[in-house]
């Protein structure tokens, strides 16, 4: 049953790291909208993982989920946000 604790750790890190890319771009392009949710997001996210990194202890394999799901997630959210705001995001 281990394995699904690194798993689960692993998507929410994802969901955890996106979020916080997309929060950043939030604030860089000003889309005061996306703020709030992104934010009540962020929470639930941000404690269910440090809940779990508590629980666990730091092991090699949380930490690998922890990585993997965390470069995962801001690569995706770069792609999502420039997709969503297309119009107020500079290209570069």
């Amino acid at each position: 049953m281990d394995w699904l604790v690194y798993v689960g750790i692993g998507v929410v890190n994802f969901a955890y790291i996106f979020l916080k890319a997309f929060q950043q771009r939030n604030v860089a392009y000003s889309n005061y909208l996306s703020l709030y949710p992104t934010g009540l997001l962020l929470a639930l996210c941000e404690a269910w993982v440090i809940d779990t990194i508590a629980a666990q202890g730091v092991i090699l394999p949380l930490i690998l989920a922890l990585w993997l799901g965390g470069a995962t997630g801001a690569h995706c959210s770069i792609i999502l946000h420039k997709r969503i705001h297309r119009g107020s995001d500079e290209e570069s």
